[in-house]
């Protein structure tokens, strides 16, 4: 998946790395994110839903994390201090 200057790839490790897509730089990683295989990502605007172990929010720039809630079994609602976002599962 990418997005504002992001490669976000998930490994079959349950690895979760981001890529900057100008010069191909490891920004970040979240190492261990599933333990069943590759994890589920979902994006709307700079947040990223990364499922696996647990799910959890991030700024897919730079890894700072959110808050969130789990809705139902066909979305993710995220609070980012005033502004909600629901996202659907893949």
């Amino acid at each position: 998946m990418a997005a504002q200057g992001r490669l976000v790839v998930t490994a079959a490790d349950g690895t979760v790395v981001a890529l900057d897509t100008a010069d191909g730089r490891r920004v970040w990683d979240r190492r261990k994110q599933s333990d069943g295989g590759r994890a589920k990502v979902a994006l709307s605007g700079r947040v990223l839903c990364v499922t696996g172990k647990n799910l959890t929010a991030v700024d897919v720039v730079d890894l700072a994390e959110g808050n969130w809630i789990t809705a139902d079994a066909n979305r993710v609602f995220l609070l980012d201090g005033t502004t909600l976002a629901a996202l659907p599962v893949f």
